[in-house]
């Protein structure tokens, strides 16, 4: 049974969270590396949950913490990267 729902009006569709981790992988495949915000923006919902799927599958997803910088009069603060 497929869990896939389309609303009533518009086009977005909302897939299981199987198939957003086969998605995540491939991204990450082609990418090398995304952090928590860039995923949530490509529209995965819950990227550590997805990831947590992905380790128990056994794809070996390295967790990398990325500490706080200031660029240009801009603070970076600190976040969390996924690689393969």
């Amino acid at each position: 049974m497929s869990t896939k729902t389309k609303p009533m009006f518009g086009k977005i569709t909302t897939y299981t969270q199987e198939e957003q981790a086969r998605s995540l992988c491939l991204y990450l495949l082609d990418v090398d590396s995304a952090s928590v915000c860039e995923l949530e923006i490509k529209g995965f919902k819950d990227p550590a949950g997805l990831v947590f799927i992905l380790r128990g599958w056994g794809v070996p997803i390295l967790t990398v913490h990325q500490p706080t910088k200031i660029i240009d009069n801009h603070i970076i603060y600190a976040h969390y990267r996924y690689k393969l």
